[in-house]
């Protein structure tokens, strides 16, 4: 009975690209939005937007624990980076930062 939430991040925006209950999920349309997003015009330009994905990611599971009236409901966060080159992600240090700091506020671990 476990529910994800997949978001994808290119140089450009962050996607929620699959959710709902793991079983469910359709992987083959999740890797398809995937392959969209990063075919998108300059979605490959520059460092993925890390900090925007982590800031959908948290507030997904803030309205999931809302919307279900259960504020002490389990969820972590597990970024996966599959950049094809080193990202430097010193221009999103600040937003990374309180990304952290809103994660560890609301009990979600990030990984």
């Amino acid at each position: 009975n476990h529910s994800l939430a997949l978001v994808a991040a290119s140089a450009r925006r962050a996607a929620l690209v699959a959710s709902g209950p793991f079983s469910a999920v359709d992987w083959a349309a999740a890797r398809a939005s995937v392959a969209d997003l990063v075919a998108e015009e300059g979605a490959v330009a520059a460092p993925p937007l890390l900090s925007l994905a982590i800031s959908r990611a948290l507030c997904y599971a803030n309205r999931l624990r809302r919307d279900k009236d259960q504020p002490s409901l389990p969820a972590r966060v597990l970024v996966v980076n599959a950049s094809d080159r080193a990202a430097d992600l010193g221009a999103q240090g600040t937003a990374l930062t309180s990304a952290a700091f809103a994660a560890k506020s609301a009990g979600l671990p990030l990984g």
